[in-house]
C-alpha cells in the first residue's frame, strides 16, 4: 500500500527526465546501485528519510530500494518546488537539463 501524495501525476513524465539526467551525472551511485542491486545488503531493512527532495535525491532513494530496503520518504522543502516556476526562468537557470528549453 502507498503512502505517497502526488500534487500533479501530469509532471510525472517531465520528472522522469530530469531523474534519467542527474542519473548520467552520478556514475559512482549508479555503480553501487548496481553492485547493490546484486548483493541486496539492505535485504529486510527499512530506511526512512526526510531531506530537501530534489532529482539527486530521487537517485538516491532509488539506489537504496535497488539494494533491497524498504523505502519511506517524507521531503522538507524550503521553497517551492521548481515546477511552480515561472516557465521562461527555467532555460536560464538549467540550460543543459532536460525539458527545460
Amino acid at each position: 500500500m502507498s503512502n505517497s501524495k502526488i500534487a500533479n501525476p501530469k509532471l510525472a513524465d517531465a520528472g522522469r527526465l530530469r531523474i534519467e539526467w542527474a542519473e548520467s551525472r552520478m556514475p559512482v551511485l549508479l555503480r553501487l546501485r548496481e553492485e547493490g542491486r546484486k548483493t541486496q545488503p539492505l535485504r529486510g531493512m527499512k530506511v526512512a528519510g526526510c531531506l530537501h527532495v530534489t532529482k539527486e535525491t530521487a537517485v538516491l532513494i532509488r539506489t537504496i530500494l535497488a539494494a533491497g530496503a524498504e523505502v519511506s520518504w517524507s521531503g522538507c522543502n524550503p521553497l517551492p518546488p521548481r515546477t511552480t516556476w515561472p516557465r521562461p526562468w527555467l532555460p536560464r537557470a538549467h540550460p543543459s537539463m532536460p525539458g527545460t528549453a
